[in-house]
Formats: structure tokens, C-alpha cells, sequence
């Protein structure tokens, strides 16, 4: 694999890259992303059905339009561009995957910390004596109660975009 890949790098990779080109402008075939495929998959041997296709059409000088260019490259390479949608679509997934988990473990630390507020005031409020110290009680029992409501929400958006 290593060898494969060490083709398209450095001088090699440039001369390939020109003389592929070069190809394709010999026989005005637009140079795009799927012909430059077809074309340096030939010429390496890398898939002998296409090769053998192509010298066929060659053999009878036949065009290479952009339907016949098209043609190619769903028949010869419909699995490649398959397979990359279907790791583009996986890495997408994996990405909400890891967003909703840690938005989950977010969440379970903030209940967590919830949770511990509501037993502070519980606990302040059989010392809470005056006016005052339950004033401040019902203060911090709001807020944190509006900061759950927050977090709730803002967890529930979440989902609802990895969901989507």
C-alpha cells in the first residue's frame, strides 16, 4: 500500500500527474477529478477491465466524450464513489455520535452539581433563622433551578440537531 500511495508523491507524483494530463489533453478529454481517476488508473495497470476498455476504444478511435468519460467512471470506479460516501456519512455520525455523548456526560455532571445545590439549601434552611438567610435561600434555590431549566434545554437542542 505504501508503495501505491509513494507514486503520487514527490517528483514521481508531479511527472505522473503531467503525463496524465498530458494524456488526457491528447485526447480532449477535460482534465476533472473522475477523468484524471480513469486515465492514471490505466496507465498504472491498476484495473485491467478498464484498460481493456479503453484500448478497445482507442483501437477504434473512437472519442472520449464526457458521456463516454462519465460512462467509465460509473462503471469502473461507482464503488469507490460509493465507499467514500459511506465513510463520509460514518465520519458524520461519528461526529454526532461524540457531540450527543459528551452533551449527555455534560449533562449527568450538571445534574450532579443540581443535585448538590438542592441539598445545600435544604440543609441552610433548618439553620435559616431570619428573613434574611431565607431570602437568600430561595435566591440560590431559583437560580440554580433556572440554571437546570438552561442546561435542559440547551441539551434538548442538541439531541434534536445530532437527531437530525
Amino acid at each position: 500500500m505504501a508503495e501505491d500511495t509513494a507514486r503520487f508523491r514527490g517528483a514521481d507524483g508531479v511527472a505522473l500527474a503531467r503525463e496524465t494530463i498530458d494524456v488526457l489533453s491528447s485526447h480532449e478529454i477535460p482534465t476533472s477529478p473522475a477523468n484524471y481517476e480513469i486515465w492514471t488508473v490505466h496507465r498504472l495497470g491498476g484495473n485491467p477491465a478498464l484498460s481493456m476498455e479503453i484500448e478497445a476504444r482507442l483501437a477504434k478511435a473512437e472519442r472520449f466524450t464526457t458521456e463516454v468519460n462519465e460512462e467509465l467512471f460509473e462503471r469502473f470506479f461507482s464503488n469507490t464513489r460509493l465507499s467514500m460516501q459511506v465513510m463520509e456519512a460514518s465520519n458524520g455520525i461519528a461526529r454526532e455520535s461524540t457531540e450527543a455523548v459528551a452533551t449527555l456526560r455534560e449533562a449527568g455532571e450538571q445534574s450532579g452539581s443540581y443535585a448538590k445545590t438542592r441539598k445545600r439549601p435544604l440543609q441552610l434552611s433548618r439553620a435559616a433563622s431570619t428573613p434574611r438567610a431565607c431570602a437568600a435561600l430561595v435566591t440560590e434555590l431559583t437560580a440554580a433551578a433556572r440554571d437546570m431549566a438552561d442546561q435542559n434545554l440547551q441539551m434538548s437542542e442538541q439531541m434534536k440537531a445530532s437527531s437530525r
